[in-house]
């Protein structure tokens, strides 16, 4: 009997352990599946990873003289293209947008601008101003994110560099002998055969230095001008846009005939700048948006004669310098500041000026010094008119200079210098000056400018290059 009672201890010993080694081998198992799944990685959180690689910025460095034009342009790609982040590098950028490719060791190059050379073109002779310039995107090879940037930057660039035309040429001075004249042939006859030649441009500029208005009648003899308001029919034959007033002779009858004028441009859709209700006005620049590009235009008189703005009486905007005052530092600093705030905002600056000694064909050193002073705060070109006579041309850094452009519409037939003038027919790719061609013409019948042809306006042309500094 105790035999078969150890026996069945025994058998209950070994049922105990065969229990004990099953449930050690499933509680194993089980953290074993325990472990490997928690080991295991979760589905999204690989995507993350994967995500988080895919949108790793894509780091691009930019040349300093690039930085204004193209930031906005990445910031715009940023917007439009979320998935894409860039970030501007100063160094090492693994996309490189630059003028200069020959030195940026990437597998990737797309030219994505080209601005074509600068022609000064002239009675026949043509000189290049400015060569033929690119921006090139450089990228890492089989990189389709900086292929698309580069794509998109390309189209941007195109569309902001819409190519545009503009016009400009000298003094309308429609009084005295000029207003006899359209008494007795109508208000479009000084001005119909130079029509055809400026008025085709996106944007005609000139200088009007004549009061349009019905007060007065026009006197034909002496140096105050006056010219009815019909002669706005001939201004609007040639297309002129946009007209400087900044001058001595716009206020010779007084405050009254030049808001008469002021009223009449504006009826008739013509910009006007140098001139206004008050100072604010007359010193702001006057801005002009075609296809996209904006040009800013800024005006000054130095000349003695004119009823200067204030911030209570119509006027015009006036600088101190030499024939008529000293050379005025704040002033040269006043136009430096607005042409630098015009600069931030517009693509292309023009600043006139109504200077100079009359019948002086060489610029003084005062107009070079203003001259350069506003090339030097971001001007693309400057325009002067008074002399009655031609001026020299300049390039000055990347800046025109056309120190006079001489009589446009006006009688002074005394002399030949004083009949001739020239017309600056500019054509801008964007901001930039890509082809500036100069049309010489003669004044015939004390009121009509006659543009010359090759042959017939050679002597100017010649003369006018070899006074130049192009």
């Amino acid at each position: 009997m105790r035999k078969v009672v150890m026996l069945k201890q025994r058998k209950r010993l070994r049922e105990r352990r065969v229990e004990f080694i099953l449930l050690t081998v499933t509680v194993m198992a089980l953290f074993s599946l325990l472990f490997i799944f928690l080991s295991m990685p979760r589905e999204e959180e690989t995507g993350a990873k994967t995500q988080a690689q895919a949108v790793r910025p894509l780091e691009v460095e930019i040349d300093t003289d690039l930085a204004g034009e193209i930031a906005p342009l990445l910031q715009r790609f940023q917007e439009a293209y979320a998935d894409t982040p860039l970030e501007i590098v100063v160094d090492g950028g693994s996309a490189v947008i630059t003028r200069v490719p020959f030195f940026i060791f990437k597998g990737y190059r797309r030219e994505i601008l080209k601005v074509p050379a600068l022609r000064l073109r002239a009675g026949g002779r043509e000189e290049i101003l400015r060569q033929a310039r690119s921006i090139w995107f450089c990228g890492e090879e089989g990189d389709a994110r900086a292929e698309e940037l580069a794509a998109f930057l390309a189209r941007e660039l195109a569309a902001l560099h819409h190519e545009i035309t503009l016009n400009a040429v000298g003094d309308i001075i429609p009084g005295r002998k000029v207003a006899m004249k359209m008494a007795q042939n109508g208000a479009l006859y000084p001005f119909q055969d130079v029509a055809p030649y400026i008025k085709d441009a996106d944007i005609v500029h000139a200088d009007l230095e004549c009061p349009l208005s019905d007060r007065y009648p026009p006197p034909y003899q002496g140096v105050d001008f006056i010219a009815p308001s019909k002669t706005i029919e001939g201004i609007k034959l040639c297309g002129i846009d946009i007209v400087s007033l900044a001058n001595n002779h716009s206020t010779n009858f007084g405050t009254g005939a030049f808001t008469d004028t002021l009223q009449l441009l504006q009826a008739n859709g013509i910009a006007y700048v140098g001139g206004g209700y008050n100072a604010d006005e007359a010193y702001r620049r006057a801005v002009m948006d075609v296809k996209g590009v904006r040009i800013s235009f800024l005006d000054y008189n130095s000349i003695l004669g004119s009823v200067n703005a204030t911030q209570s009486r119509p006027g015009v905007a006036w600088i101190d310098m030499q024939p008529f005052a000293a050379d005025d530092p704040q002033d040269v600093a006043m136009v430096q500041e607005a042409v630098r705030a015009a600069k931030q905002d517009s693509d292309f600056v023009i600043a006139s000026f109504h200077w100079s000694e009359e019948y002086k064909k060489m610029p003084s050193a005062s107009q070079r010094k203003v001259a350069h002073a506003a090339c030097d705060a971001g001007a693309d070109m400057v325009i002067g008119t008074h002399p009655h006579c031609i001026q020299s041309l300049e390039w000055y850094g990347e800046s025109l200079i056309a120190y006079s452009l001489g009589n446009f519409v006006f009688d002074q037939m005394w002399a030949d210098y004083t009949r001739q003038g020239i017309i600056l027919r500019c054509r801008l790719a964007g901001g930039e000056l890509v082809d500036v061609e100069v049309l010489p013409y003669l004044i015939h019948d004390y009121c009509r400018p006659m543009v010359l042809d090759q042959a017939g306006g050679k002597r100017i042309i010649d003369e006018l290059l070899a006074i130049s500094d192009i």
